[in-house]
């Protein structure tokens, strides 16, 4: 028998999945068009909202968007229910579809009561870790092994594929065999739903939490998501009749109805809208409204009296427009950190820099910090990673604006048609431009530039305008190209670096072209090298040291010397901290190329085994904030084992 479908979830269903695939084959074909698959994510708001609001700082590379779409879902549970799990959320629609078909062919079932009730405790379970990892280490624990994230990003760098395949398998497996799988048994979105919605049950472990912390007895802000996931868990499973929230509900008019039970075969969580005494107050249901849709009697089933099809789906809509419009009114700093004391912030300044690419997550916000943090007068950073922009608040005192502005800019080198010979002599000469700054503006210039016969590379340094050095062959390459070079309005080229698209992009520009001054200056290929070098100098477990028992490896480290491997090097260090052995690390340009020297205690481990460490596939990475990372070494070390 088919029956009657709400059709404005149906098209809200097809809508999304028609958009995801969009997405998916935009990002195969131009990726620099369209990359972030998060961008709406709800359950990564809610997280990295929980992360805020336990850190201080926001979850890896999340925006306020995000933020503000999760709590405005979470806010609709209290009036709607969880409309996101029955409209927007692509993993529930595919698990419902896949019942059906499964039911289609007789082989989709409910669990057994005791067994159903055993598998409930595993969402939570998930939802504990994931809120915890992300609390901890504000990296999206999520990542690991979300089914949507791995599809959609094709098991990128985020993703476990072992763990990311184990969800993918018993999504479909599971939900082709057991009504609704996924969402009964294994969603951590779908977990903290439900806490929400037994708002005052959670509400009232919060308020004690927050009574105990203010009683400043030191109990962990985990204790009371436990507690939450815990009582969420047993409410669940005993039936527990939830009164208030959500204000709108399915109710049942038990006069006019026929009995026909089309309700409950209408309904994908397999409730028994039937049975309902007045309302449907089951955990389960989603107010997707497929039941009153099904229903034929005009007054057996409502949305609180109003049959009104289409008022769900509108409030999930309604929902996304207002956590977009709230994000995009409000932002919240991925960072906001503060060393200054009151009294120097009531006389500080702010300055805002804007097109800071260099600065795009939670690591590399922290470590920007860290690096404001040694300069003499500035009292405090906070970071948008959403709008690429930094706040900088300093000592007007102390330190100058132009003085802030110099301290945190980040010099740029790069070779764009590099010498073969270490004896090329190469002619240098400044040139000044304005509206030219971050990452992004300086690749591009260098595209620019690589094209013409006798360019060799160029570096920048910070100044009002940004100075650009040009190392270049005087005899094959005219500098009076350079005025038209840089104030061209529009630029294409092909996106063929390493992981590129292979596909032409074109960028508008509004570079301003300010001066030029040819330099009497000239520099060698190794010059140069020396000139960009930046060696790394690391110490740790200084609680071993003993003089007496030092002892030195050297090892050549050519990739030192190009800027894209810097931060492998420092990890490379980091990974030998792991052996108590090792007490420092340093790097070195020596004549021909950069060495690498670890020092370590000799009477603990021995050269062997630590080139043996230097070689591994994977640099475990220690972090100063107690997190711990894994990388792929992308550095090739020569020496003999």
């Amino acid at each position: 028998m088919n029956l009657k479908r709400n059709n404005w979830r149906l098209i809200l269903q097809l809508g999304l999945l028609f958009g995801i695939v969009g997405l998916v084959i935009i990002n195969l074909f131009r990726p620099e068009t369209i990359k972030d698959f998060e961008a709406y994510c709800a359950f990564g708001g809610i997280q990295s909202f929980i992360r805020y609001a336990v850190a201080g700082s926001l979850a890896c590379s999340m925006t306020t968007t995000q933020i503000f779409i999760g709590l405005a879902f979470f806010g609709g549970i209290l009036l709607f229910s969880k409309l996101f799990c029955s409209f927007l959320c692509p993993l529930g629609t595919i698990t419902e579809w896949l019942g059906k078909f499964g039911r289609k062919f007789k082989v989709n079932f409910n669990m057994p009561s005791a067994a159903d009730k055993a598998l409930r405790s595993v969402k939570y379970i998930l939802a504990f870790l994931v809120i915890y990892k992300t609390g901890t280490t504000s990296e999206l624990f999520c990542k690991v092994f979300d089914p949507y994230f791995a599809s959609v990003n094709q098991m990128g760098p985020d993703t476990s594929v072992l763990w990311a395949s184990v969800a993918i398998i018993a999504l479909i497996v599971g939900s082709l065999f057991v009504r609704q799988f996924w969402c009964r048994y294994a969603c951590p979105m779908g977990a903290l739903s439900n806490i929400f919605s037994y708002f005052v049950m959670a509400s009232t472990v919060v308020l004690v939490y927050l009574a105990i912390a203010a009683l400043d007895v030191d109990l962990q802000w985990w204790w009371a998501l436990a507690a939450c996931c815990l009582l969420g868990y047993i409410l669940e499973i005993s039936n527990y009749n939830r009164k208030i929230f959500p204000l709108v509900k399915v109710q049942r008019d038990g006069n006019a109805c026929s009995g026909c039970t089309l309700c409950d075969k209408a309904c994908p969580q397999g409730i028994k809208v039937s049975c309902a005494n007045k309302t449907v107050t089951s955990i389960d249901c989603t107010l997707c409204g497929e039941c009153v849709a099904a229903c034929g009697k005009e007054k057996a089933l409502s949305f609180n009296g109003k049959r009104w099809q289409w008022l769900p789906s509108a409030m999930a809509v309604l929902f996304v427009a207002l956590g977009i419009t709230w994000g995009a009114i409000t932002e919240i700093p991925t960072i906001d950190e503060r060393w200054g004391s009151e009294e120097q912030f009531e006389n500080a300044k702010v300055l805002t820099q804007y097109k800071t690419d260099n600065v795009k997550c939670y690591g590399s916000s922290m470590a920007f910090a860290n690096q404001m943090q040694k300069v003499k007068g500035i009292l405090g950073v906070a970071t948008y990673v959403g709008t690429k922009h930094v706040k900088i608040f300093y000592n007007p005192n102390v330190i100058s604006e132009k003085e802030v502005k110099k301290a945190i800019y980040s010099p740029y080198t790069s070779w764009l048609n590099k010498p073969k010979d270490n004896n090329t002599v190469m002619s240098s000469l400044e040139i000044g431009i304005n509206n030219f700054y971050g990452r992004n503006d300086y690749k591009i210039l260098g595209r620019m530039l690589k094209s013409e016969k006798g360019v060799y590379g160029f570096e920048t340094e910070w100044g009002e305008p940004v100075l650009v050095r040009i190392f270049y062959n005087a005899k094959a390459f005219n500098p009076a190209k350079l005025k038209d070079i840089v104030s061209t309005k529009e630029f294409t080229y092909v996106d063929d670096e390493e992981g590129g698209t292979g596909r032409e992009v074109s960028v508008d520009l509004d570079f301003k072209f300010m001066y030029m001054h040819l330099t009497n200056v000239a520099f060698d290929k190794l010059q140069i090298e020396r000139r960009w070098f930046k060696p790394v100098s690391l110490t740790f477990n200084e609680e071993n040291i003993s003089t007496n028992n030092l002892d030195s490896l050297v090892v050549n480290l050519p990739q030192a010397k190009i800027p894209k491997f810097s931060r492998q090097v420092t990890f490379l260090g980091r990974h030998l901290s792991n052996d108590k052995a090792v007490v420092g690390f340093n790097t070195k340009f020596t004549d021909q190329e950069p060495q690498a020297v670890v020092t370590f205690m000799k009477n603990k481990t021995t050269k062997a085994d630590l080139i043996k460490m230097m070689k591994a596939d994977t640099l475990v990475v220690n972090f100063s904030d107690g997190s711990i990372n894994k990388f792929a070494n992308e550095l090739k070390i020569n020496a003999a084992l």
